[in-house]
């Protein structure tokens, strides 16, 4: 964990699990209204199927669960009362913080003539804002997954995109949908939350990439992530014009992440890059 301005590196997060089974880490996610005198409580997963709660301050894990799979993705409720994981058995599962215990399994049903749930691996979960029951998931089998913690089965679904990473975003006034799918065209796609109907089919960069990330960055601006270019690029939402690119990267760009001032952070390699925007 290092500071914002990645100055310094203050708390390295390992115990006995991870260092015997040094397989990636592949979600890390701070728990929402933590940052109490506690300490920061950190939320990450590990494609060797841990799942495990970090006391940041101390360095200490204060809870793992082992899933018998690849764990590949994991997202919050906003306030930080239930957690969702998904992976490698289409399965998704959601853990009460409180108990440390899973509480529920959304999974498809075994219907050959309803698509209500997934039926290859998981990479992206994102909640509703200000809801604790309703959340998306999307990932290798091309659907953006609707479900409600009332129901065991999705409500209903997205057919089109293709993800390959934490790629899923529901924007602050729960109306938008943004998808960015690993693949040459309509890799960046904006859809109606209530319809599901594709509202924008945002234009590619004059480099080509394939997408494993992709956020809104505040309200004006979006960014999307990926390889071939090895680019990042952000986009203004209302002209839907790249302003702005990093290129070439030393690899891939796997994840993303924004600060509360715009500050993007990139990981590509073994390294996380700082990026701000130019004066």
């Amino acid at each position: 964990v290092y500071k914002g301005d990645f100055s310094a590196c203050l708390y390295n997060l390992s115990d006995k699990d991870t260092e015997s089974l040094p397989l990636p880490c592949t979600t890390v996610q701070f728990r929402p209204n933590s940052n109490n005198r506690a300490g920061y409580h950190l939320l990450a997963t590990y494609a060797t199927g841990f799942v495990k709660i970090w006391h940041v301050t101390s360095s200490q894990c204060l809870s793992t669960v082992k899933e018998p799979r690849q764990t590949l993705c994991a997202s919050y409720t906003y306030d930080g009362s239930l957690f969702a994981t998904g992976g490698s058995d289409m399965e998704i599962n959601v853990y009460d913080c409180s108990t440390k215990q899973k509480a529920h399994t959304c999974e498809a049903s075994y219907s050959k003539l309803s698509m209500d749930g997934h039926v290859y691996r998981i990479f992206s979960i994102q909640f509703k804002n200000n809801d604790r029951s309703t959340f998306l998931s999307g990932g290798w089998d091309n659907t953006i997954q609707f479900w409600d913690l009332r129901e065991k089965h999705s409500v209903r679904y997205i057919y089109g995109p293709h993800l390959c990473g934490d790629s899923l975003r529901i924007d602050s006034s729960n109306k938008k949908i943004l998808t960015g799918s690993w693949r040459k065209d309509k890799a960046l796609q904006i859809w109606d939350y209530n319809t599901g109907g594709l509202l924008l089919d945002v234009d590619p960069d004059s480099y080509p990439c394939q997408l494993y990330c992709a956020n809104w960055l505040g309200s004006d601006c979006i960014l999307a992530a990926g390889n071939d270019r090895n680019m990042a690029r952000v986009i203004h939402r209302s002209s839907m014009q790249t302003t702005g690119r990093v290129l070439n990267m030393p690899g891939g760009i796997y994840s993303s992440d924004i600060d509360s001032n715009g500050i993007v952070a990139l990981s590509s390699k073994r390294n996380i890059y700082r990026v701000e925007k130019s004066k």
